[in-house]
């Protein structure tokens, strides 16, 4: 088709997503007429416990009916005998060990998809889940038991080995609103989706009725990633030169009224510093300078030719704190309503202490 790309995969028949692609170049064709823009679709190799995507590119992810797959089965569980996962048999540690499995699962999608995601993108997750607390409920063991019986069977005919069904266990889990509530959407563990970090977080989880199964209900979180606040931290030489001179470089940038700048800053700030260390050969406040005047220009270039569209982006900012220690020499920049505070330790007592600055040496 003139205009498309072409695809070629080893799935065969089996492969009914990317077999269906024509009807649904040739339907969004005919829904968008001549406003039907470029379409590219891809699949990704690895795991979606894993890195897939460039930094900041995706402006919305829909996981659909994955996240009940655990990246692995979880350990411990040589006393779940003659099951091939939790049943109403199976001892307290085997629900424990699948409900930790999930939670590090869930937390490590999360941080791997905020990475991935811009500021204000949003992510629909759509997976089954069980509608009481109790593990052991047909809600999500039902299905598996019987799968059991029928494994153990073949070992009472002899075709199977008992010592195989003993070590085989399934890497799923079904949450239920409860768990996901003490996920790390709402505990506040470290990562932007989290609400108790600098960023925050709205969620909408929805139940939603099964088509498939009287015992399951798929849950549909909403998230949207409103980060603010950026930060950076470099060590090492900063000119393109090995012989450069070898620094250590800290930012944090507080947005206002939007994270469009702060997380501008975190992009260009270092890189324009280390162009002008680079042509210097040397740290200096003019280098400083400089390199905060080009980043300005630069997102003040945006702002130029996106306000008719998107007039907000005049009103958002950023503070911008920056230090940089270089051959025992601290340099602090401020912009905004920021400041640094230097401090000394008290070797009696661990604590740091903050020292009183003069006007001319006010940081």
């Amino acid at each position: 088709m003139k205009g498309k790309g072409q695809m070629v995969d080893n799935l065969g028949h089996n492969d009914t997503i990317f077999k269906s692609l024509p009807t649904f170049y040739e339907n969004l064709e005919k829904d968008k007429g001549e406003q039907f823009g470029p379409c590219f679709v891809s699949g990704m190799p690895g795991s979606f416990y894993e890195r897939l995507f460039p930094s900041r590119s995706l402006h919305f992810i829909h996981s659909s009916y994955s996240l009940h797959w655990l990246s692995n089965v979880p350990g411990n569980l040589e006393n779940n005998k003659a099951n091939i996962y939790m049943a109403k048999s199976s001892p307290p540690n085997v629900y424990k060990a699948y409900l930790e499995q999930f939670q590090r699962d869930f937390s490590s999608f999360l941080s791997l998809r905020s990475e991935e995601i811009i500021s204000k993108g949003r992510m629909v997750l759509t997976f089954i889940g069980r509608s009481i607390t109790d593990p052991s409920s047909k809600d999500c063991c039902y299905i598996w038991e019987l799968l059991t019986k029928s494994f153990l069977e073949l070992v009472d005919e002899g075709l199977v080995e008992a010592t195989k069904v003993d070590s085989f266990n399934l890497p799923y889990y079904t949450p239920c609103e409860e768990e996901l509530n003490r996920s790390p959407i709402n505990c506040g563990a470290r990562g932007p989706w989290s609400r108790a970090s600098s960023s925050s977080l709205s969620v909408d989880l929805q139940p939603v009725s099964s088509l498939q199964s009287p015992f399951s209900i798929f849950f549909r979180l909403q998230l949207i990633q409103e980060s603010l606040t950026a930060s950076e931290g470099e060590s090492g030489s900063l000119s393109t030169h090995k012989s450069g001179p070898h620094v250590t470089f800290v930012g944090v940038y507080d947005g206002h009224g939007g994270p469009e700048t702060s997380l501008y800053i975190t992009d260009h700030l270092f890189q324009h510093l280390k162009r002008f260390t680079t042509e210097q050969q040397s740290m200096s406040v003019d280098v400083i300078q400089k390199a905060y005047q080009a980043t300005e220009e630069g997102f003040m270039s945006i702002v130029t030719k996106q306000w008719l569209m998107k007039p907000q982006v005049a009103a958002v900012g950023s503070c911008c704190l920056v230090g940089v220690i270089c051959y025992g020499t601290l340099y602090i920049a401020n912009c905004g309503d920021s400041r640094a505070v230097l401090g000394r330790v008290v070797k009696a007592t661990g604590e740091v202490l903050a020292i009183q600055q003069s006007a001319g040496r006010s940081l």
